[in-house]
């Protein structure tokens, strides 16, 4: 930490301030650094491990935002998936880091999780697979003449070019799971799977105390298998290249994260209207920023 460079900012505005003695409770502290996994060592030096209630260093920081993860619906103990996403948001991330590691570190970036890319390998191959298979069908599917037995023997070629179809695409499924069954145990061997949070997770303009609590739902995504497989638009707030999530439809990472933000605006429970303002300002930030194709619409 002492490598790093920062600067706190207003802590009203970020929400630190009301959350803080919230997080700062030792019961609290014990559950959530063992359910969400902190890896000690990358919390030491200045990371605040021996001050976890100085919302001025990382570790209270990310811990107001589990906080606001877990607490922020009315009746904060139902998880029910059924239930709104502010009530199970915070088991949905616990589920999903079983077997994965938090750390702190420096750098410019918000956040970043190593060890997903073989569940993200096995969906993409799945994919692309299942784009093969309706592509493949409809190129079997051709009109025929109505005489006999012209008629009957173009049938008979179409349907066993689906089934050809069918049965390469099965192929194709097949592997992808078998090349990311070996992906994942060279990943156990090479990589710790972990979740790194970087200074702009901590102190970053749009990473008040909600905007953390959605950080961990959108790098949560990626464990569940969803890479980003788009381009940031023209002119996007996030830069140029790849990054971006190609559409809302794909329901990936940057979605599940405007969502929460969403219903945290919405229905949001023991915060400011003023936070709960900021949610849908990041929220809409992201819907018009982070697809390659837009949404179409902003919150209202």
């Amino acid at each position: 930490m002492a490598d790093c460079e920062y600067s706190v900012p207003d802590k009203d505005v970020s929400g630190d301030n009301l959350y803080g003695p919230r997080s700062c409770y030792q019961p609290f502290v014990d559950w959530a650094w063992n359910s969400y996994h902190f890896d000690s060592d990358w919390w030491q030096d200045g990371w605040g491990f021996d001050d976890c209630c100085n919302t001025d260093k990382p570790l209270a920081r990310a811990f107001n935002g589990l906080w606001v993860l877990n607490y922020s619906a009315e009746d904060y103990q139902n998880e029910d998936y059924g239930s709104s996403m502010l009530h199970w948001a915070g088991r949905y991330v616990r589920e999903q880091m079983s077997g994965y590691v938090l750390r702190a570190t420096c750098g410019d970036k918000i956040a970043t999780t190593f060890g997903a890319g073989c569940t993200q390998y096995r969906n993409d191959v799945k994919w692309d697979c299942t784009r093969y298979q309706r592509d493949g069908y409809e190129s079997c599917s051709w009109e025929c003449c109505d005489w006999w037995p012209c008629s009957w023997l173009c049938e008979a070629v179409s349907w066993v070019c689906k089934g050809w179809i069918w049965l390469t695409t099965q192929t194709c499924v097949a592997w992808g799971y078998v090349a990311s069954w070996f992906c994942t145990i060279g990943n156990e061997i090479a990589t710790t799977k972990r979740i790194e949070l970087y200074l702009n997770f901590f102190y970053g303009s749009q990473k008040d105390v909600p905007g953390r609590a959605s950080t961990f739902v959108h790098e949560c995504r990626h464990i569940a298998g969803k890479s980003h497989r788009g381009t940031f638009p023209p002119g996007s707030g996030y830069g140029s290249g790849d990054g971006a999530d190609e559409s809302w439809e794909y329901d990936g990472a940057w979605r599940w994260q405007a969502v929460w933000l969403w219903w945290f605006y919405v229905d949001g429970k023991r915060t400011t209207q003023a936070l709960r303002d900021k949610a849908k300002d990041n929220a809409n930030f992201i819907i018009q920023n982070a697809f390659s194709a837009n949404p179409g619409f902003i919150i209202s």
